[in-house]
Formats: C-alpha cells, sequence, structure tokens
C-alpha cells in the first residue's frame, strides 16, 4: 500500500496475513482462514502459542496449503 489511508478499513486485499492463535480463541482465530480465503490474501501466517509453532499456509486456487510448519521452541534450537 503506497500510502496508509486516513480511514476505518480499505478496500485493498492483503498479501499476507498472520493470526496468533491463543486457548481461549483458537477456534475463531483458525475460523478466519475462510475469510482470508474468500477475499484472496495468498499467504497466511498461523503462530499457535500452545505447542509453539508457526504454520505457513499458501493459497492456490480458493483453498489453504500447507507450505512449512516450523517449531517455536527456541531451547532446542
Amino acid at each position: 500500500m503506497p500510502l496508509v489511508p486516513d480511514a476505518a478499513a480499505v478496500a485493498l486485499a492483503l498479501d499476507w496475513a498472520c493470526e496468533v492463535v491463543s486457548r481461549s480463541t483458537g477456534a475463531f482465530d483458525r475460523g478466519r482462514k475462510r475469510i482470508y480465503a474468500r477475499e484472496g490474501v495468498p499467504h497466511l501466517w498461523m503462530v499457535d502459542m500452545g505447542p509453539r509453532t508457526l504454520e505457513v499456509f499458501r493459497l492456490e486456487r480458493g483453498r489453504w496449503f500447507v507450505a512449512s510448519t516450523h517449531d517455536l521452541d527456541m531451547t532446542r534450537w
């Protein structure tokens, strides 16, 4: 987005989205994937603080595919 609009909402689709999944809102957070797919957001990251993972999704032909999964537990690195 070349300029940040002075508005409450924008009509431009995102290039990328990141959701932080929590125990209390996990179902809601994961449910937003449908909205992102409908709007044509091509890349989505889901950070889950429970198991400390990052799931990277790619949108292809209207469906999400897991591109990669990462362990965020840095004590194992």
